[in-house]
């Protein structure tokens, strides 16, 4: 079988050269394939240290819904912030505890929030976090990290949910002349098994 060559231009997870609540395929410098969880989480981050809330939410949402657990807890204490009891606790409700370092800190949180509030408030909880589940449970964000998956799209090539063993991925910096004799080549199965590891085999270490 021929194989197939794609250049891609080296993209830095800060960029965005996609649509607003898309991630296409793109590299850090090593060579890894920039997750989309991770790029909103890193663009949420900048926008909270630049002062943009509502952006950061966002960011930090979009995050969440392919299961990032760090951002998920980032929106509870934005809403904790703001004195938003019930949001705050839906929210922390949702996180599975195991994988974040700061546990101790949010288990107190919860602690806190679950005394404070009126038996009235906590039914309000639980029905927010059954509509939160819609979106952010685990079966969910694995559907959403398969369709990330499903609608990759690579010139000249239809991926649909499958990305090629043969194909070569040339990896360029900006404003690098394309040059197949002096790029960063990495191979399809490469780039295959790191997107099926994120998929299937998801980790929310975070902070």
């Amino acid at each position: 079988m021929q194989k197939i060559t794609i250049f891609f231009l080296l993209v830095l997870g800060s960029c965005d050269l996609v649509a607003k609540n898309k991630f296409g395929l793109h590299f850090d410098k090593a060579g890894k394939v920039i997750m989309p969880d991770r790029e909103f989480l890193a663009r949420g981050l900048d926008d909270d240290r630049r002062g943009f809330r509502k952006s950061a939410i966002e960011n930090f949402k979009r995050s969440a819904s392919y299961g990032n657990h760090y951002a998920m807890s980032l929106i509870g204490l934005y809403h904790l912030q703001d004195e938003a009891y019930v949001e705050s606790l839906a929210w922390f409700k949702m996180l599975n505890l195991s994988t974040l370092k700061n546990r101790k800190k949010i288990e107190d949180i919860v602690y806190k929030l679950e005394n404070y509030l009126k038996k009235n408030d906590l039914k309000k909880v639980k029905v927010l976090k059954s509509e939160l589940i819609e979106t952010y449970s685990d079966d969910q964000t694995l559907l959403n990290r398969k369709e990330w998956l499903n609608n990759l799209e690579i010139t000249g090539v239809n991926v649909k949910g499958h990305i090629p063993g043969y194909l070569t991925f040339n990896l360029m910096g900006a404003g690098q002349i394309m040059d197949p004799f002096n790029t960063s080549p990495i191979n399809g199965y490469n780039v295959r098994d790191q997107i099926e590891e994120f998929i299937y085999e998801y980790e929310v270490a975070t902070d």
